[in-house]
């Protein structure tokens, strides 16, 4: 009777390990295709975003990359905040503000998986000073995190943009296995030459 608990146990462990593991091939495969694609807007769109011919991202595409070196992060980022949008990337808010421009605030929502250094798992080790690089079609750039602040969800006044700035908000879950309050970092442009 022992032996089969043993082996039904270690069955089991076999199995869990086994889902695990594919969930974990399949995330790491879409995310690598995603920055692919992302890699590939940046060759053949350069050309319509200097002639201003480049149309507006479709919910769900590939649209830029976001790396944060502090915290080993480089996830790419699709346009939507929907559940769908945010399972294999981080997602921009589709209403806030275009990246790079002055006066507009990019947000950027993430989910704070379990597994250590993906998306926002680590984004409450972020300090102000720290650096977050950002690339797209259009360019790259470099954001300085100027303040980390927790939130309650209904304070949405965090995604507005700031005159004469140019913001990027990262917002995430807070704690870590809960929703209830909302980890928010800032960063601003750290070149402020005029657009």
């Amino acid at each position: 009777m022992m032996r089969m608990i043993g082996t039904g146990m270690i069955l089991l462990g076999i199995v869990i390990f086994s889902i695990v593991g594919y969930q974990w091939y399949q995330e790491r495969s879409v995310q690598q295709r995603m920055l692919h694609e992302i890699e590939q807007l940046e060759v053949g769109e350069k050309s319509s975003a200097q002639t201003g011919n480049q149309a507006a991202p479709k919910e769900g595409s590939a649209i830029g990359e976001l790396s944060i070196p502090k915290i080993d992060l480089r996830v790419a980022m699709a346009e939507g905040a929907g559940q769908e949008d945010l399972r294999y990337a981080v997602g921009h808010l589709p209403q806030s503000g275009r990246l790079g421009k002055m006066n507009e605030n990019f947000v950027v929502l993430g989910h704070r998986s379990y597994t250590s250094g993906k998306f926002f798992n680590r984004l409450n080790e972020v300090e102000k000073g720290d650096e977050i690089l950002l690339r797209n079609a259009e360019g790259a750039w470099k954001y300085v995190v100027t303040e980390k602040r927790i939130i309650s969800p209904d304070q949405v006044e965090v995604t507005k943009p700031v005159s004469g700035r140019s913001m990027v908000t990262l917002i995430t879950c807070h704690p870590m296995y809960s929703s209830k309050q909302r980890l928010v970092v800032f960063a601003e442009k750290e070149d402020k030459k005029s657009e």
